[in-house]
């Protein structure tokens, strides 16, 4: 009789756990199981949070506060950037989801395929593919040779939208002299302006383009070209699924920023004279473009605002008023393309 007892037990204890598992498995993804030990994620006023892009983050509930942010971090070209994130509960955003992080030339210019949770929580069902456009920055200007009184640096190439920068320029003149090209930009950071470098020691410079506008060319017996803008964010790949409805006033951005304009090569006066060429100025660099955001809910229409804009182009520099034999303008930077959002009612 014990052991027959034991039995039944024992079966009715697999029956419910079965039970268990076939109701989880109906209900499907998300569970609010939790990502990174927070299973209630409650973001207040002046707190940012971040989770990583490419993140599969489920949560028992979200709430973002007026003024508190959840951050997407940039993509590091580990796995699949689109980012993902369940609630199986309330979803109430007041705040901001920011989602600006595709700006690494790994990943532009792809169909990333959105990968959805099966009911067990795995990514296997594709759904559909979106690609980040990231345009192209401008290349530098080529420092004077107007009169052919000047040694005159080519200009610099733009990368993956980051703005060249602009040649230098030696009199032709003076002293023994190398006159540097700009340099082409990076992934990383727009091109630096040329510089002329003399047999007597400093005699010249180098502006680094390191920040959104290049640094400005010397204006003595040389010129130094200006350094390119920098290429604006953009937006990333997100996708939430909320199985109740998304209340709330908040925000999620991703839009693309402007690109920054390229230096410029001002105008100075080198003993009272005022010099007569001038180096290159920078390219602008690209404007960044939208991301996608896809949101499938429950119950009434968000009223949330997603913001999806793209951003403008730098410009490039002027050179224009630098001498009377100027070096040329940086090209300018192309605009960014605006991105998408959809959202979806679970039916």
């Amino acid at each position: 009789m014990i052991v027959t007892s034991y039995k039944y037990c024992c079966l009715f204890l697999f029956t419910l756990v079965c039970l268990e598992c076939h109701a989880q498995s109906s209900s499907g993804w998300p569970f609010g199981k939790g990502y990174q030990s927070i299973k209630f994620l409650h973001i207040t006023k002046g707190v940012t949070y971040h989770i990583p892009c490419g993140a599969e983050a489920d949560y028992d509930s979200i709430e973002i506060d007026k003024r508190g942010k959840l951050v997407i971090d940039d993509y590091t070209g580990i796995g699949n950037p689109w980012t993902i994130i369940g609630c199986k509960g309330s979803f109430i955003l007041n705040g901001t989801i920011e989602v600006q992080n595709m700006n690494r030339e790994y990943a532009v210019n792809i169909n990333w395929q959105l990968m959805l949770p099966d009911s067990l929580g795995n990514k296997t069902i594709p759904f559909f593919s979106y690609k980040i456009i990231q345009g192209q920055g401008g290349n530098g200007g080529n420092g004077s040779s107007t009169g052919g009184i000047a040694y005159p640096g080519l200009g610099g190439l733009q990368y993956n939208g980051n703005g060249g920068g602009g040649g230098g320029t030696g009199f032709i003149y003076c002293c023994p002299r190398q006159v540097d090209t700009g340099g082409d930009a990076n992934d990383t950071m727009s091109g630096y302006g040329g510089s002329v470098t003399y047999t007597q020691p400093n005699h010249y410079k180098k502006t680094p383009g390191v920040g959104l506008y290049g640094n400005n060319g010397d204006d003595m017996e040389t010129a130094t070209g200006a350094s390119g803008g920098t290429r604006g964010k953009n937006g990333g790949l997100l996708f939430i699924k909320a199985m109740h409805s998304v209340t709330g006033q908040g925000t999620i951005n991703a839009s693309g920023t402007n690109g920054g304009n390229g230096g410029e090569v001002p105008f100075t006066e080198a003993s009272g004279i005022r010099n007569v060429f001038s180096g290159g100025s920078g390219g602008g660099g690209a404007g960044g473009s939208g991301g996608y955001v896809y949101i499938k809910y429950v119950g009434v229409t968000p009223t949330i605002t997603i913001n999806i804009d793209a951003g403008k182009g730098g410009a490039g520099g002027n050179a224009d008023f630098a001498g009377v034999l100027p070096g040329q303008i940086g090209g300018d930077g192309e605009s960014g393309v605006a991105g998408k959002f959809l959202f979806d009612r679970i039916k």
